[in-house]
């Protein structure tokens, strides 16, 4: 009868610990795929007032699909747009996947930009590259 308490107190445990490191794991990994779907690096390419823009954004699943564009904020202001929507017609897991995205632009260099996914505010990193005249 000890014998049996114990085996199960031990499967008890073991099961409870178990699904401590499940929880703890899967918020970790949840916290670092938010972080690296959090930021976007933009590449800039600028040719005698032609930007060049490309870079690629994560996205839920596969059955997600992406709209980009640029809004003129004001002269030297210019805003990526981001939106995704889902495709009903297909199922798909829910593993994130990145798109790539390919935007021009005719403005002057010296400009800033600001990113929103979906509404909402995203960290940007732009790495811009002037040609050569």
């Amino acid at each position: 009868m000890a014998l049996s308490k114990a085996i199960v107190l031990y499967i008890l445990t073991g099961s409870i610990g178990t699904y401590i490191a499940f929880v703890i794991l899967g918020s970790i990994t949840n916290e670092y795929v938010r972080l690296e779907t959090s930021r976007i690096t933009v590449s800039d390419s600028i040719s005698l007032g032609k930007h060049e823009i490309s870079g690629y954004v994560t996205l839920p699943s596969r059955c997600h699909r992406l709209i980009s564009r640029i809004v003129k904020l004001d002269d030297t202001n210019f805003l990526f747009d981001f939106r995704t929507w889902e495709d009903p017609n297909r199922r798909c897991s829910d593993e994130p996947t990145a798109e790539r995205f390919e935007l021009t632009l005719f403005a002057p260099t010296g400009i800033a930009y600001q990113a929103l996914m979906d509404d909402e505010p995203i960290a940007l990193s732009v790495v811009q590259h002037i040609a050569k005249k």
